[in-house]
């Protein structure tokens, strides 16, 4: 019998080799944590390297802005590195996409944060959590059971009723 395939996110590390590329973006989260710093010095030794910040911008405008003024004149070769966690991983990786990076031009390196964002198949509501199997969505107050599967369109785990037996049964 054939394995499920697993839909779940594979990142790479800070520690990983430097992905050969005429150019580099590199956009962080957060610089001032360990793992950032030492991304940034490692970056920094390269010769055209962009280090862009998200600088607590919770709406990310700024730095979108920021993405899209550094691609207009970019060149073939360029390559993305973005390190912070999965919610910000996701939505960075989806502008470096609009601007036309394709999948293996960006490499994403997970931070040490258990935020994730999650999607309630119910209400269809988009929320963050730090959960790992079990939440209520705070949209629909559905308790939830976050299933491995992720959505790379979404940039979030799917989420399904936990507990459906028991509400169907109440029903019958």
């Amino acid at each position: 019998m054939q394995q499920a395939m697993s839909s779940t996110p594979l990142y790479a590390t800070v520690t990983d080799d430097m992905p050969r590329a005429s150019e580099y973006l590199i956009i962080v989260q957060d610089q001032h944590t360990p793992n950032a710093q030492q991304l940034c010095q490692k970056c920094q030794q390269l010769e055209q390297a962009v280090i862009l910040s998200a600088h607590d911008d919770p709406s990310l405008a700024a730095l979108f802005h920021a993405i899209a003024a550094n691609l207009t004149d970019a060149h073939i070769g360029i390559h993305a590195l973005v390190y912070g966690d999965e919610y910000f991983l996701w939505q960075v990786a989806q502008q470096l996409s609009v601007h036309g990076l394709l999948k293996d031009e960006i490499q994403l390196i997970k931070n040490e944060s258990l935020n994730k964002r999650i999607y309630c198949v119910h209400c269809f509501h988009l929320f963050q959590s730090t959960a790992d199997e079990f939440c209520d969505c705070p949209q629909c107050a559905t308790h939830l059971f976050i299933r491995s599967h992720f959505s790379e369109r979404l940039g979030a785990y799917m989420a399904v009723c936990a507990n459906a037996e028991e509400i169907q049964g109440e029903t019958a």
